[in-house]
């Protein structure tokens, strides 16, 4: 009953907005940069860590429920005998939920807002690149990713357009023969900015 209730309540808010919304409403952007690391490198005294920047587009279904598609890469570091200034490329869709909406919807964004998301994606490692992403043959290699994290937005300003996001997630370079291997695994935390697009109902 409870549950029925809050999906009425839900509906009931959304049909309350001025006007029917488009395709384009409810679309973010996101630019952020930060490190990587692997669980078998993060548990020794000195983990080895590989800068990433990563760009995003997002779109909220619901006030709680979106989709999106980001691109990554990790930028060549000098530990890697690689010829290209990106040593791995990764593009993603994932799912995502808005825990402040699920729980507190106002019809505004909210200060703070928690995002937990998941996904899968096609990798692309270059020559050289750790065994995680390369075959043995330490040649280029395709593979299927999995990623699964948290987005952490701190939204600014009264019109709240731009967010300051911090995003931790743990992300397999390589899902093989459909499992989550500790070797393909990572920790990642990457931050930077997300900018909202005005909708068109206000």
């Amino acid at each position: 009953i409870a549950l029925a209730t809050f999906f009425n309540a839900n509906a009931q808010t959304q049909s309350n907005y001025s006007g029917s919304s488009k395709f384009t409403d409810n679309v973010s952007v996101t630019v952020q940069g930060g490190v990587l690391t692997k669980f078998n490198d993060f548990y020794t005294s000195h983990p080895a860590t590989t800068p990433i920047v990563l760009v995003g587009v997002d779109k909220y279904i619901t006030p709680v429920f979106g989709v999106g598609i980001e691109g990554r890469t990790l930028i060549k570091t000098g530990s890697q005998n690689t010829s290209t200034a990106f040593d791995y490329i990764n593009v993603s869709g994932y799912l995502k939920a808005n825990l402040a909406n699920m729980f507190a919807y106002n019809d505004k964004r909210h200060l703070f807002e928690p995002v937990i998301y998941t996904g899968l994606g096609w990798g692309h490692g270059t020559k050289g690149y750790p065994e995680f992403y390369t075959d043995a043959t330490h040649t280029h290699i395709n593979t299927m990713t999995y990623r699964a994290g948290a987005e952490l937005n701190f939204n600014l300003g009264s019109s709240r357009n731009f967010a300051i996001v911090v995003n931790p997630s743990v992300v397999w370079g390589n899902i093989d023969n459909g499992k989550l291997l500790k070797k393909n695994g990572c920790f990642e935390v990457t931050a930077g900015l997300v900018y909202h697009f005005n909708t068109s109902n206000g």
